[in-house]
């Protein structure tokens, strides 16, 4: 299970992986927010895309890693 967490001035984007689906969490600092599933054929599917929002993330200006 991977989790990672992104944090910009007023919004949050979390990410859970547990095997070949992941749970991406995301909204407004204080609030329930959204949360997206998807669901995907193999493990090393699944992880190869959520690397790839996890780049994008990294990527995106103010966002910080916490």
């Amino acid at each position: 299970m991977v989790k990672r967490s992104f944090e910009q001035v007023t919004m949050y984007w979390n990410i859970l992986v547990d095997g070949e689906e992941y749970a991406v969490n995301f909204g407004k600092i204080g609030t329930i927010g959204k949360v997206q599933v998807k669901s995907f054929e193999s493990d090393s599917e699944c992880m190869k895309e959520a690397e790839k929002l996890i780049r994008q993330k990294l990527r995106s200006r103010g966002s910080v890693y916490i």
